[in-house]
């Protein structure tokens, strides 16, 4: 009986210390790749603002996407956007959580009708957070604004830190009249 503990004592050992060797070896501990990961450090600070053609811009403050941003595709116009999109605030609201802010502005001349906005957060590939949220119609230069919490579990956070740092966020908003896309990548460890 001695024998059998004595076993599954040295199976839980080799577990637990595999799993320090492997955080060990990234030069980070847990709290430091969850805390890169969801912005405590200055990798944060360089946060680009997306554009509605799916590619990615430099602004310092995740404002708006869509028409108020330059595209990076090599065109001179603005693509012509029915939705700004913007980024208002992230409050800190646990070590492997923010709340963000966004507020989404009707830039059209009519009000949308079932408007679904719907976001996703992946790395290489894998979602790691996503959420959406529905209105009945917003107004012809209206704004809605809404915080969702983004939190992240530590292999989540590490499955970033494994993929260089780098995030995709890509927000979808569909209305009864179409479809707009606001896409980014963000290096945020």
């Amino acid at each position: 009986m001695n024998g059998r503990y004595a076993a599954v004592g040295v199976a839980l050992l080799v577990v637990v210390a595999g799993g320090i060797v492997g955080v060990l070896s990234t030069g980070d501990g847990p709290v430091d790749v969850v805390d890169s990961v969801l912005g405590n450090d200055s990798a944060s600070d360089d946060a680009g603002t997306g554009d509605a053609d799916g590619g990615s811009t430099d602004g310092g403050d995740g404002g708006s996407g869509g028409g108020d941003a330059a595209s990076d595709g090599g065109s001179t116009s603005e693509p012509e956007t029915e939705f700004a999109f913007a980024v208002r605030n992230i409050e800190n609201c646990g070590q492997t959580c923010r709340d963000v802010t966004v507020e989404l502005t009707n830039t059209m001349d009519s009000p949308a009708t079932d408007v679904e906005v719907n976001t996703r957060i992946t790395t290489d590939g894998d979602e790691i957070w996503s959420a959406s949220e529905s209105f009945d119609e917003v107004d012809d230069g209206a704004s809605k604004t809404e915080t969702k919490r983004v939190k992240l579990g530590y292999f989540d956070a590490a499955k970033v830190k494994q993929n260089g740092g780098t995030i995709r966020i890509k927000t979808t908003v569909a209305w009864d009249g179409g479809e707009q896309t606001f896409s980014e990548t963000r290096k945020v460890a």
